[in-house]
């Protein structure tokens, strides 16, 4: 007999409970065998819909809570949007929409309003943006609905669960029961994730820390979690002929002889108070360095008047050049020596992975994802405890007093990302999960 190359079954079914208006489902099995005798399966789902669309691509809804331009989900969001291959997938978004990453959104993607979204607990909002959730999936029959906030994967979740969704993913961008400032709400949050866990399918983490964090709290089982490293389009991080002296003189900054710069939030968690407070102490030890914060405050956390008030008390305010919220961050990257990242917890830490997609050196906290991005002393720049000024300006100044072994670690942390965290490569493993699931999926006998 010839080796085998190719096989293919099809079945068909509907259920006995089925309407005529319901859908016909096809699923087809296809296995390939390789080189070296290895048989490799895949599962692909399509539908005769009664809906709005006859596609038979399988329809993949994302729901997203906060979308805004300074949020790192919303980001990898949006670069899954984008790099998703149309030959397979319909897709579609669901966001309470106006917010500033919309403008970005590819237009092929399927926008879906969610009138009643809003980031905090609010019961009354809650339950109707469940009601819209459940609503939309009655309509559109969709195959997969892959959340990723914490609000939106709660509802989402239940809603997909409830409307008879096949398949159902949820991605964790950071840790949402630590993201608070009260110890009641994080532990509310942690209880939620732990009930909604067996309503996903695949519950994917951004770092192998998160991972673990999750499974050590019982949240989810262990064959559900996955990790998928969140992407970078690394294109755009390649600035040719911009030196750092040329960045400075864009952006208008004087001159100086040092820059370091902070990027991120104005919140809680970001915490930008002990950047001030090291960045004192880094002038105590190299007196004409000066800092640039770009930031903004979305979540309305209103802690930007904290931190200029901080700076005036301790009389480095004028060493503050704070630009706002960027477009052209990599731009500014160019423009610093060292990023300090000050973070009491992450998912992984995009600024830092970006950080070095610009090869430049960190100063930062040893937080959850961060330390498999930066290996102290080693790769990516240096690693100290959060919260803690001192150690922070500490490392800062390492790397400002030896620019050389500065530039070796950067170049490191440049090589992992350009290894692990291309979006190419994000995008091929989130597909990778949706058809692990959908194989599992398989049809039962009417």
């Amino acid at each position: 007999m010839p080796p085998l190359d190719r096989f293919c079954v099809a079945v068909q079914f509907v259920s006995s409970s089925s309407q005529a208006t319901e859908p016909l489902t096809r699923w087809t099995f296809t296995a390939t065998q390789g080189a070296h005798g290895d048989v490799a399966t895949t599962a692909r789902r399509s539908m005769n819909r009664a809906g709005p669309s006859s596609s038979q691509h399988v329809r993949v809804l994302h729901t997203i809570t906060t979308f805004g331009t300074s949020s790192g989900a919303a980001e990898n969001t949006r670069l899954t949007l984008e790099r998703l291959p149309r030959d397979r997938f319909e897709i579609f978004l669901a966001t309470r929409l106006g917010q500033s990453m919309q403008t970005k959104v590819p237009t092929d993607v399927k926008l879906l309003q969610l009138r009643h979204l809003v980031r905090p607990v609010r019961p009354f909002h809650d339950f109707w943006t469940l009601f819209e959730l459940y609503r939309l999936c009655l309509r559109w029959r969709f195959d997969i609905v892959h959340t990723h906030n914490s609000k939106d994967g709660i509802l989402g979740r239940l809603a997909a669960r409830l409307a008879g969704v096949p398949v159902v993913i949820h991605t964790a961008h950071a840790i949402a029961f630590r993201a608070s400032g009260y110890r009641l709400v994080n532990d509310l949050y942690e209880a939620l994730e732990r009930f909604a866990a067996p309503l996903a399918d695949t519950l994917v983490a951004v770092s192998r820390e998160n991972l673990r964090d999750s499974l050590s709290r019982r949240i989810g089982r262990p064959e559900q979690h996955a990790v998928v490293y969140s992407g970078l389009d690394l294109g755009r991080y390649q600035l040719p002929g911009v030196t750092s002296a040329k960045a400075r003189s864009i952006l208008g900054l004087p001159d100086a002889s040092a820059w370091v710069g902070w990027f991120g939030r104005f919140s809680r968690r970001k915490d930008p108070l002990t950047f001030v407070r090291a960045a004192q102490i880094v002038l105590d030890g190299f007196p004409n360095v000066r800092f640039v914060v770009c930031g903004d405050d979305p979540l309305g956390e209103n802690l930007w008047a904290s931190v200029e008030r901080l700076a005036i008390e301790l009389g480095i305010r004028d060493r503050i050049h704070v630009l706002g919220f960027r477009n052209d961050l990599p731009l500014v990257m160019k423009a610093v020596d060292v990023v300090m990242h000050s973070s009491l917890s992450e998912g992984m830490g995009r600024i830092i992975c970006e950080a070095l997609a610009c090869e430049r050196p960190v100063a930062g906290t040893a937080v959850d994802g961060v330390r498999e991005v930066i290996v102290t002393g080693e790769r990516g720049g240096l690693l100290v405890p959060p919260g803690s000024p001192k150690e922070l300006a500490s490392a800062t100044l390492a790397l400002l007093r030896d620019p050389i072994r500065a530039r070796h670690l950067a170049a490191a942390g440049r090589g992992w990302v350009e290894t692990h965290l291309t979006v190419e490569k994000m995008v091929q493993d989130l597909v990778d999960v949706y058809e692990s699931a959908l194989l599992t999926k398989r049809p039962s006998p009417s």
